[in-house]
């Protein structure tokens, strides 16, 4: 009598490996995804807490504002965004 395992044998345990490595995967970057979009939303808030903390603290006598864009926000000096201000905070986002 032969011992060992038969194609069809092993062509279904490779076909379950397959399954499972495909879920594994799935959640692991739904799990990626999620952990950077609290990233994002921890430093979003961040940046309205020091732009709200400057204003209140009346450094150099200003106001202070938080521009959002896609891929950045960024806390700004006065009454209008400039980006290209060496003075302004700024936050890169993950997703960019």
């Amino acid at each position: 009598m032969k011992k060992g395992f038969t194609l069809m044998e092993l062509l279904v345990v490779i076909a379950i490996l397959s399954i499972l490595s495909t879920i594994g995967i799935w959640y692991w970057s739904g799990y990626k995804n999620s952990e950077a979009l609290s990233k994002d939303r921890l430093g979003v808030m961040a940046m309205f807490e020091e732009a709200r903390s400057l204003s209140v603290a009346s450094k150099s006598n200003s106001m202070f504002g938080v521009h959002l864009s896609s891929s950045s926000v960024s806390v700004f000096q006065g009454d209008t965004y400039d980006p290209g201000n060496s003075e302004n905070i700024n936050y890169s986002l993950n997703g960019s």
